[in-house]
């Protein structure tokens, strides 16, 4: 359950908080830290469970923004904004994946400030993802939550997460790919082993000038067809056990990679092309 970028709109509300006056944490802060924890623990559990994501979605605003921000095993950092619409296709989905079971724990809240309908909340929660009971990643979010009140009900309107993770065992994968022969290309795979990266070198060799080509993953590995008319590479020459689509010999190699690390990788780029 494999981004950095400024976001104008966590600005703006910083700079709000700068000179509006601040409210009583006893006003209200125990009540906006209890929601945080039943949001984001609670009934984000409950949709890993299998339950429907209304209840969670529900907490936020339809114009939510946020922010994901993930720091891989060996320090990559990638960054993406996001809306409510992206919240809820990620959320629909993990409620049907019954292989998926990810749990979160809030293991501590930094500061929960009160400030007339606004709330800010940061905190750090402890996430853990398995497939079919394999651990595939585990780690902590960095969060920051910001909130309006709004008849009684808290309404999340910009959240931001820095995902730090300290295991992961299948992720994004990266290659190293340089044409070695006319017919023949070297690459080196970097994958997610533990809390490191661990790579393995390969060859591919292109037989064949017809529409169709046979690709072979080292001298005793698997073969691969591609349809250079029709764009495809699949495990059969008539197309049936289809792995993806490719115009060029690079685009081929990526795919016969993929599939081949199919157990260690959710997507895989290209490092360098050479």
């Amino acid at each position: 359950m494999k981004s950095t970028m400024k976001n104008f709109a966590k600005i703006s509300a910083i700079i709000l908080f700068m000179v509006t006056p601040i409210l009583s944490f006893s006003q209200d802060g125990s009540g906006f830290e209890t929601f945080i924890k039943t949001t984001f623990e609670k009934d984000l559990n409950a949709i890993s469970e299998g339950h429907d994501a209304s209840k969670f979605l529900n907490s936020f605003a339809d114009n939510l923004a946020w922010v994901n921000i993930n720091v891989s095993i060996d320090g990559r950092v990638a960054g993406k904004k996001n809306d409510k619409a992206r919240l809820s296709q990620l959320m629909n989905m993990l409620s049907t994946h019954p292989d998926l079971d990810v749990k979160w724990e809030i293991i501590k809240i930094n500061e929960v400030s009160v400030r007339e309908n606004t709330r800010l909340a940061s905190f750090e929660v402890m996430v853990s993802m398995e497939a079919n009971g394999k651990l595939i990643s585990k780690g902590k979010n960095m969060m920051e939550v910001l909130a309006r009140k709004d008849n009684g009900k808290f309404y999340i309107n910009y959240f931001s997460i820095i995902q730090v993770s300290d295991k992961m065992y299948k992720g994004r994968c990266f290659v190293d790919s340089k044409k070695t022969k006319p017919t023949m290309y070297s690459t080196i795979t970097s994958f997610p082993d533990g809390n490191f990266y661990t790579s393995v070198k390969n060859e591919l060799f292109f037989v064949g000038e017809d529409k169709l080509r046979v690709v072979k993953l080292d001298h005793d590995g698997d073969l691969y067809y591609w349809n250079t008319v029709q764009g495809i590479v699949s495990k059969d020459k008539e197309g049936k056990q289809y792995i993806g689509e490719a115009k060029t010999e690079e685009d081929v190699v990526l795919r016969v990679l993929r599939d081949n690390n199919s157990n260690k990788c959710t997507n895989m780029i290209y490092e360098s092309k050479k």
